[in-house]
C-alpha cells in the first residue's frame, strides 16, 4: 500500500493538533539524546511550519488557525523574558538559549509561517534576534547571545553555524539586507573551507570547530568521562546529514550566491555525499544516538540529494527506511522507537519541503 508524503503529513498534523496548549504551545521534548529541560519554544516552532504548509496543501481552516496560534506563542513577549533570546531550555550547567540552533529554529518558523496579520511583528521580532548575536569580522563567525545578555561568546559547534547562517540568509533576502546576506555567505563559506583539510578522518566536518587540547583531553580522562575523539567522531558523523540539510535550506534561499559554483564547495559535497552513501557508513548507524531517531538521517540525506540535484537510479531509498524505522503508519507520528517521542514527532516537518511522493506503508 503506498501513501503520499503529502498525505502522510496531513495525518501527523491531525494527529498533533490536539496536543496543542491553549496559548499555542506544543509539547516540550528534550533535545533528544542531549536530556536537556527544554520549554516548549523548539517543537512549537517545527509543528508551526507543518501546520502552515498542510493547511495550505489541503485547504484546512482548523490547522491554519494551528498555525497562528503556534506563531501567537513564539511572539508573545515572555519567551524572550529579557527582550534578547528565546528561552528554549532551562537545565543547570548550560546557557538557557541553546546556543545559536534554539534561536535558528525559531526563525526558520516565524520566516515561513507568520500569516499577513503577523508577518511585520514577525519580522521586526527576527531583526531584533539577529541584531542581538554578534558577529567575529576576523574569522566570519556568528557569537551566541545568553538570554539575559550575561554572556555572548563565538559559537565553535559547526552545524549551528550553518543553520543559524542559514536563517539570517533566509531573513536578509526576504528583507534585502546586503550587509546580513554577506555575512550568512561569508560563515558558510569559512565552514566548508575549514572542513576539507581537518575534520575527522575522511575530511568531512568536525562537530567542533576548534579540537580539544592535550591537557583539556587529559582533565575529562581524570573525571572518568568518555574518550573525546570517540565522542566527537561519534557527534560528527550523527550530525552530518543535518549540516548538509542546513546548507541546503541556504540554497534554497539564496541559488545565486557565489559559493555555490566554488570548487572547494563542490569537492566538500561530493565528499560528504560519497560518505554518506557508502556501503556500512558509519553516518547511518542505528548505535549512533544522533542518527536516525533524533536527526532524520533518512529525511535529511533526501532533502540534500534533492536540492542539490544529486540523486541517481542507484541511491538507497534512505526516505523509506527513515520512516521503515521510526514512523508510526496509523498516526503518522514519528514516535516509534524514540528516547524523545516528543522532538523525534515534530521533527517530521523536515520532510515538508521535499518534492511529494509515494512511499510505502503496511496494509
Amino acid at each position: 500500500m503506498n501513501i503520499g508524503l503529502r498525505e502522510l503529513l496531513l495525518n501527523s498534523a491531525q494527529s498533533a493538533i490536539g496536543n496543542q496548549q491553549k496559548d499555542g504551545a506544543m509539547p516540550a521534548g528534550r533535545n533528544g539524546p542531549w536530556k536537556d529541560p527544554s520549554t516548549p519554544v523548539r517543537c512549537t516552532a517545527h509543528w508551526a511550519i507543518l501546520f502552515r504548509r498542510t493547511s495550505k496543501w489541503f485547504g484546512s481552516p482548523v490547522l491554519a488557525h494551528a498555525a497562528d496560534k503556534a506563531v501567537d506563542y513564539l511572539l508573545e513577549g515572555s519567551r524572550r523574558p529579557h527582550g534578547l533570546t528565546f528561552l528554549c531550555r532551562t537545565g543547570k550547567n548550560k546557557d538557557f538559549c541553546n546556543g545559536l540552533i534554539g534561536q535558528a529554529w525559531v526563525l526558520e518558523a516565524l520566516l515561513q509561517v507568520a500569516g499577513p496579520e503577523r508577518k511585520d511583528q514577525a519580522l521586526a521580532t527576527c531583526r531584533s534576534l539577529i541584531d542581538c548575536h554578534g558577529y567575529d569580522e576576523r574569522f566570519g563567525l556568528w557569537k551566541a547571545c545568553e538570554v539575559d545578555g550575561s554572556k555572548i561568546w563565538r559559537h565553535p559547534t559547526f552545524n549551528q553555524q550553518v543553520w543559524f547562517s542559514s536563517m539570517v540568509l533566509l531573513f536578509a533576502t526576504e528583507v534585502r539586507d546586503s550587509c546580513l546576506r554577506g555575512r550568512a555567505l561569508r560563515t558558510l563559506q569559512v565552514l566548508y573551507g575549514q572542513a576539507l583539510p581537518s575534520g575527522f578522518p575522511e575530511g568531512l566536518p568536525g562537530h567542533e570547530l576548534t579540537a580539544l587540547s592535550a591537557i583539556d583531553k587529559l582533565k575529562l580522562w581524570l573525571k572518568g568521562r568518555p574518550d573525546p575523539d570517540v565522542r566527537f567522531r561519534t557527534l560528527s558523523e550523527g550530525y552530518l546529514s543535518f549540516i548538509l540539510y542546513g546548507y541546503a535550506l541556504a540554497f534554497r534561499a539564496c541559488p545565486e550566491g557565489g559559493l555555490w559554483k566554488d570548487r572547494a564547495w563542490q569537492e566538500f559535497l561530493q565528499h560528504c555525499r560519497k560518505f554518506l552513501l557508502s556501503e556500512e557508513s558509519p553516518a547511518l548507524s542505528s548505535a549512533n544516538p544522533y542518527c536516525w531517531s533524533y536527526n532524520p538521517t533518512g529525511i535529511e540525506v533526501e532533502f540534500v540529494l534533492e536540492t542539490f540535484g544529486l540523486k541517481s537510479s542507484g541511491t538507497s531509498d534512505l526516505l523509506q527506511e527513515q520512516f521503515d524505522r521510526h514512523l508510526n503508519f496509523k498516526t503518522g507520528l514519528m514516535d516509534r522507537n524514540s528516547t524523545d517521542p516528543e522532538t523525534s514527532c515534530a521533527r517530521i516537518y523536515e520532510v515538508s519541503l521535499l518534492q511529494d511522493r509515494l512511499i510505502t506503508v503496511p496494509g
